[in-house]
């Protein structure tokens, strides 16, 4: 099953899932949620003999449907998007939750270990995808722009050219005219 946030991103990631799961053979109980009135129990009764359930909303969402599955003894799989690793790591809801996530939180990934390293003991909170991805961009951004002409003129050549670049997330590579 797919419980998704009826908005522009719930509805993309649904669609995204939905065709590749169908493709593969298999079959799809789809039920959507408001993004203010989500009616969450009810919706979840509705999923009680799915055997797994993908959440695809905002992160409070994400956490409140945990949490209402887990109550609920839910026997089947629990998977959600990336944003799902923003949700504190010491909610034991989150046991046994499958998450898509970025390279970044794997501890064998020396390069963004040292940068988490360095982020959870200077601003005294978990690092994220999204305080990785803040990294890159400042550092992209400053490797582009340095010695440049700093007008808008200036800013949009560099950004329409070609570079490439060692991050966190990997190596990045962006082609001419590719607005990645």
């Amino acid at each position: 099953s797919i419980l998704y946030q009826n908005d522009p991103f719930g509805t993309s990631v649904h669609a995204s899932l939905k065709e590749i799961f169908e493709q593969s053979g298999g079959s799809v109980n789809s039920v959507p949620f408001q993004v203010k009135r989500p009616g969450l129990d009810l919706k979840i009764k509705k999923l009680a003999d799915s055997e797994a359930i993908f959440i695809a909303g905002f992160v409070n969402h994400v956490e409140q449907v945990i949490i209402l599955l887990q109550k609920s003894s839910f026997k089947g799989f629990i998977l959600s998007h990336s944003g799902a690793t923003s949700l504190p790591r010491t909610m034991p809801e989150l046991d046994n939750v499958y998450v898509a996530a970025p390279i970044i939180y794997n501890p064998n990934y020396v390069f963004a270990d040292e940068a988490r390293r360095k982020y959870e003991a200077r601003y005294k909170s978990f690092f994220t995808h999204q305080a990785a991805n803040g990294y890159d961009f400042i550092k992209i951004l400053a490797g582009l722009l340095e010695g440049q002409e700093l007008s808008r003129e200036g800013v949009r050549e560099v950004f329409e050219g070609e570079f490439s670049y060692p991050g966190i997330f990997g190596f990045l590579t962006k082609k001419q005219g590719e607005h990645d």
